[in-house]
């Protein structure tokens, strides 16, 4: 049987009755010193002694086996914190230490538990999840310490953790526990509710839309930024100040169109007007001149000639 921090008093009686099965119990029970032949004993006697010595050794050496095969990983690191040494040949010395350090290392775990379980709140907590994984930590600890918590009390203690974050549902559990409607059970299963729309909410919060210059956004974007014209064959280089709304094209916010696109509407003051219509007339004549595609709205909305331009969102995958 493993030596855990919750079986102490059973381990500390089974042990000495599998080693008196065998007459081994003394090793942990008294001090048992090395067989030593007297002084001017003659040979034979000396030749004993030696014996004696050898099954001492022996013996001692198992129940120190015996003895060590009984402690879980937990029990030896706390051990060693009190200064254990796993090489001691006496296995009474490590059989003490254990009685001795295991009860008073529990009870201080015990009390820093029960501390951390009163002070515990949800508002400490980035999420529910989180609040809930520690609390279930606690609650497991402080039943394994043998200091269990009353469901009644464990209900009505939580409920006051979730006061400050979640102040409205505050007042329906309040009022359940009044009734004595709420339990451990129905109370869990609303914060497993809200610990996953949260998580929900935090993975779709996320969703973004990429730069695509097909996008309907008409915000600014900064006088100084550059992009390229989207529109295919096009080359220029335009201000990003302004978004048109049909072909893509960038130009001052006040233009009904695209100067690139119909340059022989453009005002007379912008010092690209002539080069702009060389340059269509040369895309019309060579046959290679390109039209802006824009899906109209034909779905009975209250502005029919608004133009729809698409764009790819991407959305997180759903996890569980």
């Amino acid at each position: 049987m493993a030596l855990c921090e919750k079986n102490l008093s059973q381990w500390n009686n089974s042990l000495p009755g599998v080693l008196e099965l065998q007459g081994l119990e003394k090793y942990i029970q008294e001090d048992v010193p090395e067989p030593q032949a007297p002084q001017g004993a003659t040979q034979a006697v000396i030749d004993v002694f030696e014996e004696k010595k050898d099954e001492w050794c022996t013996e001692r050496a198992y129940v120190k086996v015996v003895l060590l095969q009984t402690l879980t990983a937990q029990v030896q690191e706390k051990l060693d914190a009190q200064n254990w040494n796993p090489r001691e040949k006496d296995p009474k010395v490590t059989y003490d230490l254990i009685r001795r350090a295991i009860p008073r290392l529990t009870r201080e775990a015990t009390t820093d538990f029960v501390m951390e379980y009163l002070k515990i709140d949800r508002a400490s907590f980035t999420s529910m999840q989180a609040f809930l994984t520690r609390l279930r930590f606690i609650h497991k600890k402080l039943a394994a310490l043998n200091a269990p918590v009353n469901d009644t009390f464990h209900v009505t203690a939580i409920v006051g953790k979730l006061k400050k974050t979640y102040p409205e549902r505050y007042l329906f559990w309040l009022a359940g526990l009044k009734s004595g409607s709420m339990t451990w059970t129905t109370l869990n299963s609303e914060l497993e509710e809200i610990s996953a729309s949260e998580e929900a909410t935090a993975k779709f919060s996320k969703v973004t839309i990429p730069n695509n210059n097909n996008s309907t956004d008409n915000k600014t974007s900064g006088p100084g930024n550059k992009i390229r014209c989207p529109k295919e064959g096009c080359t220029h280089m335009m201000m990003s100040n302004y978004h048109h709304r049909a072909c893509g094209h960038h130009g001052p916010k006040n233009a009904e169109h695209c100067w690139h696109c119909d340059p022989e509407r453009a005002p007379d003051f912008w010092k690209g007007k002539k080069k702009a219509i060389e340059e269509k007339k040369k895309r019309e004549g060579a046959g290679t001149s390109t039209t802006a595609v824009v899906l109209h709205n034909s779905g009975g909305l209250a502005n029919p000639s608004t133009p729809l331009i698409f764009s790819s969102l991407q959305v997180p995958q759903l996890t569980l």
